[in-house]
């Protein structure tokens, strides 16, 4: 008996063993350390349990690494250059992830009652009915892509319904979509939710839910069945007013992330085009405010920029790369008159911020 489980056991194994196999000849190849799958254990956890976190990504990485902007993973390199430099150390690309790592397990450690609450408003936010915006908005996505009107039925709703199959459906055959439910969930809670975690589950859900509306259909004349499947149709906005996380506002991260597009193609037109819509939709909002100065610069827009970079500095007095804009245009008069004192106090801001830049460093000699 116990052959036989171990040898059925082998597959998995096998499986196991196999699935990392290719990244880690990557990443040995690549960077010299033998990473098995990726070094973002660190970062993630990092950002799903520092005291700050929301629940969600936040391209601000908090005042343990002076507020370094992380919002891809183009950012990363960025991320290593400051952890070694907090650590006076060089650690490479595991050693400045484990050391997040060590960041995040020390915060859990000391706050777990944080750790419950934090995990409790993720499990909410996962199955509510807001977005979650990661990477990508995937609701300006999909209004901007026709495929979008194929899939018509909602995360939440798909929820719903797999609710009433797994409660009125042929529980032994749907348990096993239920148990990959829960360990998807616990995969996602110790770092942070998104709505693009949700996209590889829809299909198990359409199903379990096919289960639920045959069974519903059978059982309309039956008030609790009828009950059940409103509770469980209106969870999703019960959980999204229990878990009042700021998400923004809807659209500004999509048009910030085409004027960024647009900008690193050259499109000074279309860049200005996306943030000033991102204004629109969030006035005052710094990040945008600071992109759209960039396009100003660009634009030997000179009075315009420093405008712009002024009301960034005055929303978040400690943004290093405002700074060090505005201090360039001060030290040399661009935009109004020369004021090196202060050129050099933002340029203070810059490199306490960002660490020894070259750009910085010459700009202050």
């Amino acid at each position: 008996m116990l052959f036989r489980s171990l040898r059925s056991a082998v597959p998995l194994l096998a499986g196991l063993l196999v699935a990392p196999v290719p990244s880690l000849v990557r990443n040995l190849s690549a960077s010299g350390e033998p990473v098995p799958m990726t070094t973002a254990l660190g970062i993630n956890l990092f950002l799903g349990q520092r005291p700050e976190a929301r629940g969600v990504i936040d391209s601000d990485l908090g005042p343990e690494l002076n507020h370094l902007q992380y919002r891809t993973c183009f950012d990363w390199p960025q991320v290593v250059a400051r952890v070694e430099q907090m650590e006076g150390a060089s650690l490479g690309h595991a050693g400045a992830d484990a050391r997040l790592r060590d960041l995040a397990l020390k915060s859990m450690t000391a706050d777990p009652i944080g750790v419950v609450t934090r995990s409790l408003a993720k499990l909410g936010l996962l199955l509510g009915a807001q977005e979650i915006p990661h990477n990508k908005e995937l609701e300006a996505e999909r209004a901007r892509a026709t495929s979008g009107l194929l899939a018509p039925v909602s995360f939440p709703l798909l929820l719903a319904l797999a609710g009433l199959g797994i409660a009125f459906g042929p529980r032994r055959r749907l348990l096993p979509a239920l148990a990959w439910l829960v360990g998807w969930a616990l995969s996602i809670l110790p770092f942070f939710v998104a709505a693009r975690y949700r996209e590889p589950l829809l299909p198990l859900l359409a199903v379990v839910g096919g289960a639920g509306l045959v069974a519903l259909r059978s059982r309309l004349r039956e008030v609790p069945a009828l009950s059940l499947g409103l509770a469980l149709l209106l969870l999703p906005h019960a959980l999204t007013r229990l878990v009042p996380v700021d998400l923004g506002v809807p659209g500004v991260k999509d048009r910030l992330d085409q004027g960024r597009a647009w900008f690193r193609t050259g499109d000074a037109a279309r860049a200005g085009a996306a943030f000033d819509e991102a204004l629109r939709l969030q006035p005052g909002l710094p990040e945008a405010l600071y992109e759209r100065a960039l396009v100003d610069l660009e634009g030997e827009q000179w009075a315009q920029g420093a405008a712009r970079l002024e009301q960034v500095l005055t929303a978040r007095p400690d943004h290093p790369k405002a700074a060090a804009n505005l201090a360039r245009l001060l030290a040399e008069g661009r935009g109004g008159a020369i004021d090196r004192s202060r050129a050099a106090r933002l340029l203070v801001t810059a490199l306490r911020g960002e660490g020894p830049v070259p750009q910085y460093v010459a700009l202050a000699q």
